[in-house]
């Protein structure tokens, strides 16, 4: 980006210096419009807000003397006043920079020619006219602004006198004038290859011969004429009357770009720095690289622009300007950031009754207390001690010079002291539990305990001591009596089958069970949690309890493999069938869970017994009747008739009375088929998938029972 230009005036005016002022004050851009002399060596300066001159110089240049001035231009792309120059014994004119400031004009080339007027496009491209005592009188020509060669453009005619041309960057028409006393005013297109102007009718008075015009805006500009003043016109030709009268007939006129700086050193975070701006008529828009990293862009109509550092430094600032065209620095400025103080406030912002709260600031600097945004007097060191309520804050000062204040002053409150109340005098059974309330407090009971409730096993006076997040504190006493428990203790935790008493050693007190009994045994047949309250005559009561599991007996059967457990005393053993399997059978002719029958004629009773996983038992009984069976006949008419017999398989037995049982057995007194509740009569039976040999067939009705052999042949 390019450094400062030596042509580019600036003036500083109203700096504020004050390194702790939160926001500078907005210094006064001056607003001045440079003309020069055509006929004498000087350069006036005229202030817009009064119409007085403010600035003259004679120009000068290491080239020769300067005799007049007769254009000016500004460059808006190298940010450069541009000056059309006659030098003493140099024929034609010069082109050179000008600095308007002190005059001193650098020669850049001749321009060959008679030039009256010069102007720049959006895009730095230089326009010349010669007037109409130049060789080429009234031609429009390119000038290269740095050698200052002429590049023919076109012939404009047209007029006598004057020879003035200002590019209008609003609608891209460069306007000229011409003529005294017979005036004329028309526009070309900067996109015309041809002259070929558009007339302008003139209403109001010119007040003459055109010297120069300056751009003011998208529709006027503002002209100095041969009457030695200043009048606005606008592009439809409207002109004003005299709105200034000027020290000489002044061409030009130039007004370039100016910044004004607030403060060239300033406090981080504190202060602000101000660039107030003006005079951007030639720009759209004006963008601040601060030097940190960040930027600013404001529209050329703004009157400037804030900035605050964070970090002390020294900050080089480029204003770049941008036309539309052309964006670049056009200014530098410096801004020396002094490191401000970083205040941190610290202490109790509360204050109890009758009490005090000290107050901290940071260290270093001086400092000064404020009390509601009051300085307090001789409240000039780091911590302060008050009892008043109100917000405190503390400015400090460092050796900079720069001072700042903590963000958020700390507010002191007016707080009371803890209400406590642990209760009445009392009486507690065993123990007992004192609550000084005041949730989050700090506690410090008289018995050692420093949590919010305190628990207390013997008699005694209790006190608490309670201080709240405050600091504040309140206390409170109680007189307790600590009365004994009853002692006692019932059945230990047992597992019973069916049903269990539960007993009690209690000797003295009331009797009161979960069930509402009273007595000093409880019979209990479900699994459960039991328990025994004892109550004293102090009426401290204490609970022992017991958990109780109860199993229920097995359920136990026992049967056997007779159909109606009648059987001869010559009859196979009888197979005894206990459930659930695993028990022990006992009773006479009893060997395993086989029955003898030849023990002889009798009942017999047998016993089952079984114990399962819990170990306990169930117990089942069944009787067995023997019969002697002497005389009974096989195969008789008379009691028990087989048809055929021996059989294949397939055989009839006729059975003698209703309600009868029938069961057939091998010879090792396997049951191979029965029936029971058989009616009189014809029997059909099938033992062909029974191995051949001798079976015993029994029929028996309850009162007598017949048998019979049978023999199955294959």
């Amino acid at each position: 980006m390019k450094h400062f230009l030596h042509c580019i005036i600036l003036l500083f005016a109203g700096l504020i210096f004050a390194p702790t002022t939160a926001k500078a004050q907005i210094p006064s851009v001056p607003h001045i419009i440079y003309g020069a002399s055509p006929f004498q060596d000087s350069l006036w300066g005229i202030d817009t807000t009064t119409w007085t001159v403010v600035h003259r110089i004679s120009p000068s240049s290491a080239f020769g003397t300067i005799t007049g001035i007769t254009g000016l231009a500004y460059d808006p792309t190298t940010y450069q006043t541009y000056a059309i120059v006659k030098v003493n014994a140099v024929t034609g004119r010069m082109l050179a920079t000008i600095n308007l400031q002190t005059g001193v004009c650098t020669m850049i080339g001749n321009l060959g020619d008679n030039f009256s007027s010069i102007t720049f496009l959006e895009n730095g491209q230089l326009l010349g006219a010669t007037g109409n005592g130049a060789t080429v009188p009234e031609t429009l020509y390119n000038i290269d602004k740095n050698t200052g060669t002429k590049t023919l453009r076109f012939a404009m005619g047209n007029g006598a006198d004057g020879e003035i041309i200002l590019y209008n960057r609003a609608d891209d028409f460069i306007y000229h004038w011409s003529g005294n006393s017979t005036m004329v005013f028309e526009k070309m297109a900067v996109t015309d290859v041809a002259y070929t102007p558009v007339n302008i009718q003139i209403t109001g008075t010119p007040g003459g011969e055109t010297f120069g015009s300056m751009y003011l805006g998208p529709n006027k500009f503002i002209n100095s004429t041969i009457s030695s003043s200043f009048v606005r016109v606008s592009t439809s030709g409207v002109y004003s009357s005299s709105i200034a009268s000027l020290p000489d007939d002044l061409r030009g006129p130039v007004m370039p770009p100016r910044f004004v700086q607030s403060a060239d050193s300033i406090c981080q975070r504190v202060d602000t720095v101000f660039f107030g701006m003006g005079n951007l008529q030639l720009f759209d828009s004006v963008t601040f690289h601060w030097g940190d990293a960040s930027q600013t862009t404001e529209a050329a109509t703004a009157t400037g622009s804030w900035h605050t550092y964070t970090t002390p430094g020294t900050y080089t600032v480029h204003v770049v300007l941008d036309n539309g065209a052309v964006a670049d620095t056009a200014f530098q400025f410096t801004v020396v950031v002094q490191n401000a103080p970083v205040v941190t406030l610290s202490g109790t912002p509360t204050v109890c009754p009758n009490g005090t709260t000290t107050l901290t600031g940071s260290s270093g600097g001086s400092s000064q207390w404020y009390y509601n945004g009051v300085a307090l007097s001789s409240a000039t060191i780091n911590s302060i001690t008050v009892a008043a309520p109100g917000v405190y804050n503390m400015i400090k000062t460092n050796l900079n010079g720069c001072a700042d204040s903590a963000s958020v002053g700390i507010e002191v409150i007016s707080v009371p002291n803890p209400v406590v109340n642990i209760g009445n005098d009392t009486a507690f059974c065993g123990s007992g539990t004192l609550n000084a309330g005041n949730i989050g407090s700090n506690y410090l009971w008289s018995n050692g305990d420093t949590t919010q409730t305190a628990t207390v096993t013997s008699s005694a006076n209790i006190n608490v001591l309670v201080t709240d997040s405050n600091g504040c504190t309140g206390s409170d006493t109680a007189n307790i009596t600590v009365n004994p428990l009853p002692v006692f203790s019932i059945s230990a935790n047992t597992t019973s089958c069916d049903t269990f008493t539960i007993a009690s050693n209690a000797t003295s007190g009331s009797f009161l069970w979960n069930d509402n009994s009273t007595g000093n045994t409880l019979l209990v047949n479900t699994t459960g949690l039991y328990y025994l309250t004892i109550t004293d005559i102090n009426g401290c009561s204490n609970t022992d309890s017991t958990f109780i599991t109860i199993h229920n007996s097995p359920a136990v059967t026992l049967t056997s493999n007779s159909l109606t457990n009648v059987v001869c005393a010559d009859d196979a053993n009888v197979t005894l069938i206990g459930q659930p399997a695993g028990g022990a059978y006992t009773g006479a002719s009893v060997t395993g869970n086989q029955f003898d029958p030849s023990v002889g004629a009798g009942t017999y009773t047998i016993t089952y017994n079984y114990i399962d996983s819990n170990g306990c038992d169930g117990v089942a009984t069944l009787n067995i009747t023997v019969n002697a069976c002497v005389g009974i006949t096989e195969n008789t008419a008379a009691t028990l008739t087989i048809m055929p017999n021996p059989a294949h398989g397939e055989f009839a037995i006729q059975i003698p009375s209703a309600n009868s049982v029938i069961e057939i057995t091998d010879v090792l007194g396997n049951v191979v088929f029965a029936q029971r509740e058989i009616n009189a009569g014809l029997l059909r039976v099938s033992l062909a998938d029974k191995a051949a040999g001798v079976y015993l067939v029994r029929v028996s009705n309850g009162r007598e029972t017949s048998t019979a052999r049978l023999v199955i042949e294959k």
